[in-house]
């Protein structure tokens, strides 16, 4: 992808400035293709090396990659990351930018940190992480794990975050972006980073995320967020490509498109409305049951009992996810119980697993996005939870649904 500036952009998933101004100061770290060089006073030797000659004879061995550490960022444990490569007659040709995160006193404080820095950390922080910024559950066991080859290692404390590469378009496909990865890797200022993470642009016809898998990244769990381990035994880097999850759940269940901008004479209401109809003839039993009724037509075993939404969630994940029990007990009379097992949608959840996201995220997010003292599980969290799971047959390790809610009150 290209922009005004003739740049090729290889990460960027949010409407923001392509290039952003690098300031170098002294004791600027030289790498040369994946030697690290040290320069504190910016002059430069530079050697030839042929094992990673795959650069264009145009650069030969003139290529010098720069990570400089910035200085004055108002949060110590959320820190600027920036590289440069330049060439002595033609300057800067790509840059690098994102952050280093030091975790190690973030306890807690994880969640809101990352807010406070920009959407996209928003977004790679709920999606992968904690309040404490521990790597969630689900991605260590189970379908949301993928190939199972990340762990408790994404919770060692200092994490790299590319926020993205940019190569100068006419020099793109010549090894440039490569060597900006390979010298963070190998950078000085970044020795105590043990894993590198990236979120590769949708925009661009998979260039980005092919560039990033050819570096040695693999997707974490069946996200959007690819990692890279700085352990050369780590078991990400004995997955080859083609054996790795080729998409995440979200590219197999796109959003739908946004509402089209207002027309002259139209107002939101009435855009709000017609969406609101639309997806009540497309999908009623949906509708239905999050309006806490459930029409007696649908009684008459009608196929929308069986249809998945445009995200792929059934009635049931909707029921339960709602705290339906009477849409959830209608469900379970025809026979939908295999439903509960499904997990064929945008979050890769089953409709349990769709309930305790709902419960946990409620609870962090009040205590510490909202700065908020959170009570306790409701009872009509306990009981739906409670009602799913004997449905499945799992041990809730309760004689009644009123000891279960007991026990679980506070989480």
């Amino acid at each position: 992808m290209s922009n005004a500036c003739g740049w090729s952009l290889l990460v960027n998933n949010r409407h923001r400035p392509i290039l952003r101004a690098v300031a170098r100061k002294d004791g600027r770290d030289a790498v040369k293709y994946g030697q690290c060089i040290f320069c504190p006073t910016g002059t430069v030797g530079l050697e030839k090396n042929s094992a990673r000659s795959q650069t264009s004879a145009l650069f030969g061995s003139d290529l010098v990659v720069f990570f400089t550490p910035e200085q004055g960022h108002e949060k110590w444990n959320v820190r600027p990351l920036s590289g440069t490569v330049t060439h002595p007659t033609l300057g800067e040709v790509a840059t690098l930018s994102g952050y280093r995160i030091y975790r190690r006193m973030l306890w807690g404080k994880f969640l809101v940190l990352m807010d406070e820095e920009s959407q996209e950390l928003h977004e790679f922080s709920i999606t992968l992480f904690d309040k404490n910024g521990l790597l969630r559950p689900h991605f260590k066991t189970g379908y949301r794990s993928g190939t199972g080859c990340w762990g408790d290692e994404l919770n060692e404390d200092v994490l790299a975050y590319i926020e993205e590469i940019t190569v100068k378009e006419e020099y793109c496909r010549q090894g440039i972006g490569s060597q900006l990865v390979q010298g963070l890797r190998e950078s000085k200022y970044n020795p105590r980073i043990s894993n590198i993470v990236c979120w590769p642009s949708t925009k661009d016809g998979g260039a980005s995320k092919a560039f990033f898998i050819k570096n040695g990244f693999r997707r974490i769990g069946r996200t959007q967020f690819f990692g890279y381990s700085m352990d050369p035994k780590h078991p990400s880097h004995r997955i080859l490509p083609s054996d790795d999850v080729q998409q995440s759940v979200r590219e197999a269940f796109p959003l739908p498109p946004k509402p089209p901008l207002l027309a002259s004479g139209q107002n939101l209401y009435e855009i709000s409305d017609k969406i609101k109809l639309e997806r009540q003839q497309r999908f009623p039993i949906h509708c239905a049951i999050l309006s806490d009724i459930y029409p007696p037509s649908s009684r008459s075993g009608c196929s929308s009992l069986y249809a998945a939404d445009d995200l792929g969630f059934l009635p049931m994940h909707v029921a339960v996810q709602a705290k339906n029990m009477i849409a959830f007990n209608t469900l379970l009379d025809f026979g939908r119980v295999e439903d509960l097992q499904n997990y064929h949608n945008a979050d890769g959840v089953t409709p349990l697993e769709a309930l305790h996201d709902t419960m946990v995220n409620g609870r962090q997010r009040m205590e510490t996005l909202l700065w908020a003292s959170w009570p306790e599980y409701t009872d009509t969290d306990l009981l739906m939870e409670y009602a799913v799971k004997t449905a499945m047959g799992v041990d809730t390790g309760c004689a009644t649904v009123q000891d279960y809610i007991i026990q679980n009150k506070h989480g």
